[in-house]
């Protein structure tokens, strides 16, 4: 699009000039005059034209410094979530031994200082969840809402939600554990690699709109 108005743009300062050298080489006294005029013409012309390539030049600068900066908040955003995925993994992990000693020895010493332990679990996960919302919105702010919908705090906190209630019941059945805990690896993996694949997307999507404009 841009290029398209900069040709535009070319194209009516050349028929301008055209049509100014026709009117002074009507109106000239002889040939000299002439090519002075026509000099002076084209001097103007260069530096009409070196003003708007630089206009175009400075949009192309901001477009790629506002890219870059918004490579790096993803690069930032991207890290905070390895965070939270090894806090929300700590809190999974938490959560499956207080279920598996709760239904197999019930309530005791050791299992209040489990669930002391996913307490401290369930605070760092839920510190580092504010973390990543608050990188999140700050990127979206300077991307102008082109985010990808799996990297939403919303979304990664919704699958997170999803494999604590899987550990809750892991052990209720007995004889099904093995797969369950498969079934919860199995879900941190998938949310791994959609977020991971999310952030790719956002790189290619946002260094495309950089290009086009």
């Amino acid at each position: 699009m841009t290029d398209l108005r900069f040709y535009f743009l070319i194209c009516c300062l050349l028929f301008l000039s055209g049509l100014v050298t026709g009117q002074f080489f009507s109106c000239a006294d002889d040939v000299l005059d002439a090519i002075v005029k026509i000099t002076a013409i084209v001097s103007s012309m260069v530096t009409i034209c070196g003003v708007v390539l630089a206009y175009f030049s400075l949009n192309s600068w901001k477009a790629q410094y506002k890219y870059s900066k918004v490579d790096n908040l993803i690069d930032e955003l991207e890290d905070s979530f390895w965070d939270l995925q090894k806090e929300i993994y700590g809190l999974y992990h938490a959560i499956l031994m207080v279920s598996k000693y709760h239904d197999s020895a019930g309530v005791n010493e050791s299992y209040e200082e489990l669930k002391s332990k996913q307490d401290l679990a369930q605070n760092k996960y839920s510190a580092q969840k504010s973390i990543y919302k608050r990188l999140y919105y700050k990127l979206n702010r300077h991307a102008n809402d082109q985010t990808i919908e799996v990297i939403k705090p919303k979304y990664i906190e919704r699958q997170a939600t999803k494999l604590f209630q899987k550990a809750v019941g892991t052990y209720k059945t007995p004889g099904d554990s093995g797969q369950k805990l498969n079934e919860g690896y199995d879900h941190l993996t998938k949310l791994d690699k959609y977020v991971n694949d999310g952030f790719t997307q956002l790189r290619k999507k946002l260094s495309k709109l950089a290009q086009d404009h």
